[in-house]
């Protein structure tokens, strides 16, 4: 008697035309394939492949089994839907093929519904781009397919496929908020003619229907990224129309600033927190705005502090060592270490003086600066690390993502904020922020890891904040 799952392994042959596309469409490896092949030509007697080439055919007798193969699992198929149609209750596997979009978004909750209506139905269900799944269903590989239906790009249906609309998806476009259109609640595609785009990789169905549409309305498409997933500041780039900056004195201003503001002040802190205690280093950490002070003088003609902002920069600097008890002294540290971490403040008052000379009045946004810089710093980082230290035996999750936090948030949104408050007010002003480092560091400490207030982190959080205003305060001028 002739075995089912042999019968239904020569008719993905039949199907696929080969014996590893089968073995793809089976789920199963290919030499179990050719196992069950041999063993259903011992079943027959017959010869029921043949080599052709570098691949395999067919014989007459294989094709004429491969015939009847299609008969018989259909009719079990039909057999089987009879009786869990007279049960009740479907069983068996439901394959389905779907686009990305409607894998992910679409089809979780009515698969949870499915389960919860039929459990002992097994769904599988495979990403496919509707190219792929239209003709997966009409071999057999899937039962049902979710596909897109464009207007201007009907999809074309072979014959024994029909096609039941599911629900219509509007297509939204992403702009960034200051966009001129940003305000409309609908646009034409006429009012993006001068706009870049980013799309979907070229031969996917979204790119083809983009490129389509677009040309349909006579524009031609220019399209500035191409991606499946967007990472987070290339999206935003994107999203926002900007690209890096382009220019080999703007990279090497860049490069330069990457030095100062990230690879040499990370590197010096590092080391110099391995003999210092992190109080020490916050000190030395707050006297960056007093460097930036006395660089601006020198470098700076527009930036030169006034009185008022040299009494807030000294003001705010006695109240960070309030809130840091400075008065309990610093026995027995490391002259070494305590160099080192003043070195690291003076390189970020550099690193700013620099940017503010030399990038300041480039029309290139903000997140293009700091995003380049970044680039450039990791790449400095790259390179003089494995000259000091050895690759981590292991990465535990917890740290790798603490470290992952700390970058995202800690560098790479506090540089993009710190690029606009050194055009707004200035190296001197903008670096004041690490002022309020340790405020916000005790005062984390207290809420969220219950450690004790003493009285002098309030007290030294409001000279801290007293220092700020004095320094953006503005004297009056006396009225005529």
């Amino acid at each position: 008697m002739l075995n089912l799952d042999r019968l239904r392994t020569l008719d993905a042959v039949a199907r696929h035309g080969s014996i590893s596309a089968a073995a793809a469409g089976l789920h199963v490896t290919t030499s179990a394939v050719s196992q069950q092949l041999g063993k259903l030509e011992r079943d027959t007697g017959q010869r029921l492949l043949a080599r052709n080439g570098r691949g395999i055919r067919l014989t007459d007798a294989g094709r004429l089994l491969a015939e009847h193969a299609a008969r018989i699992l259909s009719q079990v198929e039909l057999a089987q839907a009879d009786l869990e149609a007279r049960a009740g209750q479907p069983v068996g596997e439901l394959r389905i093929g779907a686009f990305p979009t409607a894998a992910r978004g679409l089809l979780p909750a009515a698969l949870r519904r499915l389960r919860g209506e039929h459990p002992r139905l097994r769904v599988r269900l495979r990403e496919l781009e509707p190219d792929d799944a239209v003709p997966g269903t009409v071999r057999g590989d899937l039962d049902l397919a979710v596909v897109l239906d464009w207007y201007n790009k009907p999809l074309s249906l072979p014959g024994g496929l029909t096609k039941a609309p599911l629900l219509d998806d509007p297509a939204d476009v992403a702009i960034p908020a200051g966009h001129r259109l940003a305000g409309r609640a609908e646009a034409d595609l006429e009012d993006f003619a001068g706009d870049e785009w980013v799309s979907w990789p070229q031969g996917e169905f979204c790119h083809d229907w983009l490129m389509l549409t677009l040309r349909g309305k006579g524009i031609e498409p220019r399209v500035s990224h191409m991606a499946g997933e967007h990472h987070t500041q290339l999206a935003a780039l994107g999203l926002r129309r900007q690209r890096l900056p382009r220019g080999a004195r703007a990279w090497g201003h860049l490069a330069v600033s990457a030095l100062f503001l990230n690879a040499l002040p990370y590197s010096l802190f590092a080391y110099a927190e391995l003999t210092i205690s992190s109080t020490l280093a916050g000190i030395c950490n707050a006297t960056t705005p007093l460097w930036g002070m006395a660089l601006s003088m020198v470098a700076l003609s527009e930036d030169r502090p006034t009185r008022r902002r040299v009494a807030g920069l000294g003001l705010g600097f006695i109240g960070v060592l309030t809130v840091l008890g400075a008065w309990q002294g610093f026995s027995g540290q490391d002259p070494a270490g305590t160099a080192m971490a003043l070195a690291a403040s003076a390189s970020y008052a550099v690193g700013w003086v620099h940017v503010r000379r030399t990038l300041a009045g480039r029309d290139d946004s903000h997140l293009a600066m700091s995003s380049a810089q970044l680039l450039l710093g990791t790449a400095q980082l790259a390179v003089v690390t494995p000259l000091f230290t050895s690759v981590p035996a292991s990465f535990p999750l917890v740290p790798l993502l603490a470290v992952t936090a700390l970058g995202a948030l800690g560098t790479g949104v506090a540089f993009l904020i710190q690029y606009g408050l050194v055009a707004e007010v200035g190296p001197t002003t903008a670096q004041m922020v690490t002022y309020f480092i340790p405020v916000i560091a005790t005062a984390a400490g207290v809420a969220l890891l219950g450690e004790r207030l003493d009285w002098n982190v309030p007290a030294g959080a409001l000279i801290v904040l007293a220092g700020a205003a004095l320094t953006q305060s503005r004297r009056r001028r006396p009225q005529a």
